[in-house]
């Protein structure tokens, strides 16, 4: 019973791409296997000692962000991608930098609305507005 629990856990992990695709699985040290996953992340493999070793995941993504605009996705070391970033934040309603909030700018300490300035009226009055959220 062990030994079916062994082969059906090996079958998984090739074929969630976690193992090299060789017939043969023995490595030759410092062989370097890179296996592209469904969502389009590189994982990578390292022979060290004659055992396969994981590198992690990399790599960028492409994809389509709010408005249709493309964009990328980076892909993590686990393999995961995170959200779509089609460029710096501008307000349009979109989370464009996919860090997960709509209509902000970031700084180095903290999120904040995203203001630009402006021109309200024909007697040319300086002043600001910020963009908020029309959900």
């Amino acid at each position: 019973m062990d030994r079916l629990l062994a082969v059906t856990l090996c079958l998984a992990m090739l074929s969630a791409g976690l193992l090299p695709r060789t017939a043969d699985a023995r490595c030759t040290d410092g062989t370097i296997h890179k296996v592209t996953m469904p969502n389009g992340c590189v994982s990578k493999t390292i022979c060290n000692g004659g055992e396969w070793e994981d590198l992690g995941c990399s790599g960028t993504v492409s994809c389509t962000g709010c408005g249709g605009r493309t964009g990328t996705r980076v892909c993590s070391d686990s393999c995961g991608v995170a959200a779509c970033n089609v460029g710096p934040e501008v307000c349009n309603n979109c989370d464009d930098n996919g860090d997960g909030a709509i209509d902000n700018a970031v700084n180095t300490s903290n999120n904040y609305s995203l203001a630009e300035l402006c021109n309200p009226n024909s007697c040319s009055q300086g002043g600001s507005r910020t963009c908020t959220a029309s959900g």
